[in-house]
C-alpha cells in the first residue's frame, strides 16, 4: 500500500495489481490509485541552415541513438535507448511520471563532426 492514510491512499503499489482482503465488517478504504502513462519523443534532423528550426527539405536523420534517463515516481532508475528510424522520429512509450532528460548519443565515425554536431 502507499502512504500512510488508509482513508486516501492506494491500496495498490507499483508491483502489485491486486489487493485482497477478508469482509468481516464494512471496509471503505480500498482505493485504487492509478497513474497515466506517458510518452516522450520526437525527432532528429539535419538542420541544414543551423536555424534550430526544421523546415521543409531538412531531412530526417535514421539510425541515431537516443537515450532517456532519470528517475520514475516510485524512485526507480530509467535507463532506456532507441534509435531513430528511417525519417528521424524516435519515441519511447507507456514512460511513468518522473523526472528525465533525452540524450544524443553521438557515434564516433570518421569526420563526424564535419558532418554533424549540435547548434
Amino acid at each position: 500500500m502507499a502512504g500512510g492514510d488508509d482513508k486516501f491512499d492506494s491500496n495498490l503499489s507499483e508491483s502489485q495489481n491486486s489487493v485482497t482482503f477478508s469482509v468481516i465488517s464494512t471496509d471503505m478504504n480500498i482505493d485504487f490509485g492509478l497513474i497515466r502513462l506517458g510518452r516522450i519523443g520526437d525527432l532528429v534532423w539535419e538542420d541544414l541552415n543551423c536555424n534550430g528550426i526544421r523546415e521543409a527539405g531538412e531531412p530526417g536523420i535514421s539510425g541515431m541513438t537516443i537515450r532517456l534517463e532519470g528517475v520514475d515516481l516510485f524512485s526507480n532508475i530509467i535507463d532506456l535507448s532507441t534509435t531513430s528510424d528511417v525519417n528521424g522520429n524516435y519515441i519511447f512509450e507507456n514512460i511513468k511520471p518522473g523526472s528525465y532528460k533525452v540524450v544524443l548519443m553521438f557515434l564516433l565515425i570518421m569526420n563526424f563532426h564535419k558532418r554533424w554536431s549540435m547548434f
